[in-house]
């Protein structure tokens, strides 16, 4: 198996794992961690014919993997299973794991993942803000954080950092922004770049704007420990941040979750879906198979969300008792899912929103306009450039 090494991923797969193998000892299970670039990695493999048998992916980085020949179409072993049906799953984790341009089964989800707002309730109380509610804007937050700082002399308020995992060039974070104004990053028929459209500009001017204007957001570059060490009082984070903060805060201060404040055109924030599928050639396809399909069962599901290190993709959990009984901190995660939108996908030749050329050119757009004070329709016409050169090639 191939997969990452990172928290929280690692840990919900031990945890399967160990119960997998308990249901099935016939079946060992070994784990080969990412090294480098996964989709670079693995389409080595697909070419030398080493690919294991069972192979991680997530949502923007599944396409490149299906063009590049590395998962196998599960379509016809879950067509003979009367034990799976594929109904169950939340369609659009089912979708963010899928082709965009071609039908199939390439990997089934194990979590269904949002960013949310974390905040440090204590830090608001003692400086006067009023506590996040579930339908503030982005106006309201930039408010709040306005009346901490002018309390707290050393504390930038907002943190796109956390656990040293992402940083504000996340397409997690920006991306809502663009389609808070009305813009997007790709056309629908996915051919043409669109991040300097009057509407995505606009939406990543106001994305910049909480450092260059409002002076409310953590320097780029700066760690994701701020939340915990109190030297910034929100941050943005996936389900994983609850057990997370939860062991390292203590009893430092009281924090809660809520959703992520609105933008103009409504409520965004980045949905992001991981799963496995089966690597083409595997010598080991039943086994695969019956680890893959493990992740559609009640029981690993439960396992998950009892945890605290994800939410349920399967419909019929709604109202199961492992849900409903989370606690308060978590009750954002499962409203959330409602307000998420997947990522942009990009053809496997021009990278992803997590490597390759795509991540970088972005990246680069945003340093430009966050820390340079380049003018936004300079940075994403130069960006919106090299991501039409590389979708516009043979």
């Amino acid at each position: 198996m191939y997969a990452l090494d990172g928290f929280p991923i690692r840990q919900v797969l031990d945890i399967l794992i160990k119960d997998f193998t308990q249901k099935h000892p016939e079946y060992t299970v070994k784990v080969e961690g990412i090294r480098d670039d996964p989709v670079q990695e693995l389409t080595a493999m697909a070419g030398s014919n080493t690919l294991p048998d069972v192979v991680f992916t997530i949502d923007s980085m599944t396409q490149s993997l299906i063009d590049a020949g590395v998962l196998l179409d599960m379509r016809e072993l879950a067509n003979v299973d009367k034990s799976f049906s594929a109904d169950d799953i939340d369609p659009a984790a089912l979708s963010a794991v899928s082709a965009t341009d071609r039908s199939g089964l390439f990997a089934i989800p194990a979590s269904h993942e949002t960013v949310q707002m974390f905040y440090n309730k204590t830090m608001f109380e003692q400086a006067g803000a009023p506590l996040p509610q579930p339908d503030w804007t982005w106006d309201d937050l930039i408010s709040a954080c306005e009346q901490i700082q002018a309390a707290n002399e050393r504390v930038n308020c907002i943190s796109f950092s956390t656990g040293g995992l992402f940083g504000p060039d996340w397409w997690a974070y920006w991306a809502p922004w663009v389609q808070g104004y009305g813009g997007s990053a790709l056309s629908p028929d996915g051919k043409t770049s669109t991040l300097s459209s009057f509407e995505s500009l606009t939406g990543l001017q106001a994305y910049a704007d909480l450092w260059t204007k409002h002076k409310v957001a953590a320097p780029i570059g700066r760690g994701g420990e701020c939340f915990v060490e109190q030297t910034c009082a929100v941050t943005f984070f996936v389900t994983s941040g609850v057990p997370l903060f939860t062991r390292f805060v203590g009893d430092k201060f009281e924090w809660g979750v809520q959703l992520v404040p609105a933008q103009p055109k409504g409520q965004f924030t980045g949905t992001g879906v991981y799963g496995f599928g089966i690597g083409k050639g595997s010598k080991n396809v039943e086994a695969a198979w019956d680890f893959v399909k493990y992740l559609a069962t009640p029981e690993a599901q439960r396992l998950i969300v009892s945890s605290g290190l994800g939410m349920p993709m399967l419909k019929s959990m709604a109202n199961d008792p492992a849900v409903k009984q989370l606690p308060p901190e978590l009750q954002a995660f499962v409203e959330g899912a409602k307000i998420g939108i997947p990522p942009p996908g990009y053809p496997a030749k021009c990278g992803n929103l997590y490597t390759g050329m795509v991540q970088s050119a972005i990246a680069e757009g945003l340093r430009q306009v966050i820390q340079q004070g380049t003018k936004v329709e300079d940075a994403f016409k130069t960006v919106d450039a090299k991501i039409q050169a590389c979708l516009g090639a043979e």
